[in-house]
């Protein structure tokens, strides 16, 4: 899957400071100046078996996450970036979920979430979104 109409469709965010991929995660991850930024990752496929003889007919279960960077230097005590990491996460949440990033895929559903990383400035969380599609032989 082609995960450049995912990153397309949050970039509609317009809270968001940068919506990008997986080679601009790679090398932002530490040193990162711009949050709030969400950043797509193709992370899981699973195909399933062939649904025919012959010719091949699988379901293909896609997996993205969603990683997101907020800045933690708000307050002191982290309520600030808590309150602003559930802003984006609910911001990105209403843009995916039914949402179909392909022509003959289901629409995203949620997946499990976790933190990443905090450190002082900075947090880290992924969410992690599915889809199916069906492909063939031809």
């Amino acid at each position: 899957m082609n995960t450049q109409s995912t990153i397309t469709h949050l970039r509609q965010i317009t809270q968001l400071k940068l919506v990008s991929g997986a080679a601009e995660f790679g090398a932002l991850f530490d040193s990162i100046q711009t949050a709030p930024a969400a950043f797509v990752i193709e992370s899981v496929t699973e195909p399933g078996e062939s649904l025919t003889c012959g010719q091949v007919l699988q379901e293909v279960k896609t997996t993205i996450t969603v990683m997101i960077a907020v800045t933690t230097s708000r307050d002191s005590t982290g309520a600030a970036s808590n309150q602003d990491l559930d802003t984006i996460r609910s911001l990105i949440r209403a843009k995916l979920l039914g949402w179909s990033p392909e022509a003959g895929a289901l629409g995203y559903s949620l997946g499990v979430g976790r933190l990443m990383t905090y450190r002082p400035g900075l947090m880290w969380w992924s969410d992690t979104y599915h889809t199916t599609n069906t492909i063939k032989s031809v």
